[in-house]
């Protein structure tokens, strides 16, 4: 059997290398979308529909498309109320659209430790 030390210092690096990851990927992705929009401004002011970069042999395409209408759940309590449907139907259709399960999700949670912390636990102890 694996010690615990060992698998508790592996996560931990792993945890920590993973955050700074999505850090580095938060950033990367706002500076593609800026550079994208800009892309896109320079394309439109400049009347280009597509531009072919020979160096990164790639074909840039302006497209145009309709954004397509979305259906929001936020306030149906409240739109279903208003449109005079009893509170009795209305929580009859959400316990309906409500998706239950009876499974438990087991989470670490990793809380940093001050010097001031580990003295409060010795002094407790």
């Amino acid at each position: 059997m694996v010690e615990i030390g060992t698998l508790v210092k592996d996560f931990l690096k792993l945890h920590t290398s993973e955050q700074s990851l999505r850090k580095q990927v938060t950033e990367s992705s706002k500076i593609t979308k800026q550079s994208k929009l800009e892309l896109i401004e320079a394309m439109e002011s400049s009347d280009l529909k597509s531009i072919k970069a020979l160096s990164s042999n790639s074909h840039i395409i302006l497209v145009e498309k309709p954004k397509k209408d979305t259906l929001s759940c936020k306030n149906i309590k409240e739109v279903l109320l208003d449109h005079g449907v009893d509170e009795e139907s209305v929580a009859s259709i959400l316990d309906k659209l409500t998706i239950k399960s009876d499974k438990i999700n087991k989470i670490l949670k990793i809380k940093k430790i001050s010097k001031k912390d580990e003295e409060a636990d010795m002094l407790q102890d």
